[in-house]
């Protein structure tokens, strides 16, 4: 009897363990791989749909690799064996306080974290590398992945700070009876836990495609902003408004928390594709249908980059997109 009860505890104990490591494994991916791999498809459905000139140039860049599963790119070459990324670790996210304006705290930095870089920076020269003629094939593949994953980063409430928890990832919380960082749950766990009925059969593919089906469908009539007005830190301080909630109900449980946050959390990962789609247009033009991208708006994005160099010095000394070789090998 004792045989059965040790065994049993050992399967229970088992079981739990493989959970805690699966909600680890998602936490290494902002939105987690599900809320990537969906602002992905979103993007690539309205460049579809908008018969975009843009799907022609992203697929040569790509080549075999496909637009969706590109989006988490990023986050998987962190545990390569063969060439060094740590470097870009840094390139997730930004450090910012309660009511931050991205200039101002990207000025205050000390001169160590500011030398790291951040996502909002490695946006920026992924775009010179994409639009750079001396840039290689390969090179402009790993920007453009890049491009997809940051943009989806920018969404993501608690890649914006704070610097004290590590956006959240210090900050425990008890979520279904785990122990989960507050990072974890905005990360996968209201996404899963909000939307269980989408996620219950097919294959992951086809999960996807469900939730993005789910997400135009339920935007489909809200009024967006217009990209054309909006630039890079705009997008933070959208993330940057709805922190301080996430903070403040942190304690409410699973049920209640995702109740709060899930239409909220749709709307991240859904902007987030609608604006992969934006700054494809923008970066490979040719697009002239409904908000198309405006010279006045790629103005304010260039008047947004000089204001960052001057801050930063030439990005090309901040951020490395290129990998290097572990030594050894």
């Amino acid at each position: 009897m004792k045989i059965i009860k040790s065994a049993r505890s050992f399967i229970n104990q088992f079981f739990i363990a493989c959970i805690m490591s699966l909600l680890s494994v998602q936490s290494v991916w902002a939105w987690g791989l599900v809320g990537h791999h969906t602002s992905a498809q979103v993007a690539l459905d309205i460049l579809t749909q908008q018969k975009s000139p843009a799907l022609k140039q992203i697929q040569d860049i790509l080549k075999r690799d496909d637009f969706v599963t590109s989006s988490t790119w990023a986050d998987e070459i962190r545990g390569s064996t063969t060439e060094d990324w740590k470097s870009t670790i840094w390139y997730h996210f930004e450090k910012m306080n309660d009511g931050d304006k991205y200039l101002v705290y990207l000025k205050n930095q000390d001169p160590e974290i500011k030398a790291r870089g951040g996502v909002v920076t490695a946006l920026l020269a992924s775009e010179t590398i994409l639009k750079d003629k001396k840039s290689n094939a390969a090179n402009k593949n790993q920007a453009l992945k890049f491009m997809i994953h940051f943009i989806g980063d920018l969404h993501q409430p608690l890649h914006t700070g704070r610097a004290e928890d590590n956006g959240g990832n210090k900050v425990d919380v008890k979520w279904q009876g785990f122990d989960l960082s507050l990072h974890q749950v905005w990360d996968s766990q209201i996404i899963d836990f909000g939307h269980k009925s989408l996620f219950a059969q097919g294959s992951k593919s086809d999960q996807i495609k469900s939730y993005a089906d789910f997400l135009e469908a339920k935007f489909k009539r809200m009024a967006l902003p217009d990209e054309n007005k909006l630039k890079y830190d705009d997008w933070v301080s959208e993330s940057l408004v709805s922190r301080p909630d996430a903070y403040k109900y942190k304690d409410e449980g699973a049920n209640k928390y995702t109740a709060r946050f899930i239409d909220l959390v749709d709307q991240r990962v859904y902007l987030a594709g609608v604006r992969i789609a934006y700054t494809m247009n923008r970066l490979f033009p040719g697009y002239e249908g409904v908000l198309a991208p405006t010279a006045d708006g790629q103005n304010k994005l260039d008047n947004f980059r000089n204001q960052v160099v001057a801050i930063t010095g030439d990005l090309s000394n901040v951020i490395d997109l290129k990998p290097s070789p572990l030594s050894g090998n």
